[in-house]
């Protein structure tokens, strides 16, 4: 289940009230994964959604991202599998 698909609004607080919901969700299904893309700010003019990562990023700074994991009986993990690993054949 892949949650975190969002209008890309550049605001923190609206993201954070689109997580609360997708966090809901992830608490009904162990294999979920949420998807975001923060970042901050970017020069580059190309980068048409650069204000929504923006937003994403600091929505992930505010103490109310964690208390939405607590709510919902969340954490935060890694796995070394879930990791982006360089494709052998495109560096041949």
């Amino acid at each position: 289940c892949l949650l975190g698909i969002d209008d890309f609004k550049p605001q923190a607080q609206h993201w954070l009230q689109q997580a609360d919901h997708w966090l809901a969700l992830a608490a009904l299904n162990p294999t979920a994964v949420l998807m975001c893309h923060p970042g901050l700010p970017d020069p580059d003019p190309t980068d048409a959604i650069a204000p929504a990562r923006q937003a994403q990023y600091a929505a992930l700074s505010e103490p109310q991202w964690m208390q939405l994991l607590e709510k919902h009986q969340l954490q935060l993990v890694t796995h070394p599998g879930s990791m982006a690993q360089p494709n052998p054949a495109v560096n041949a």
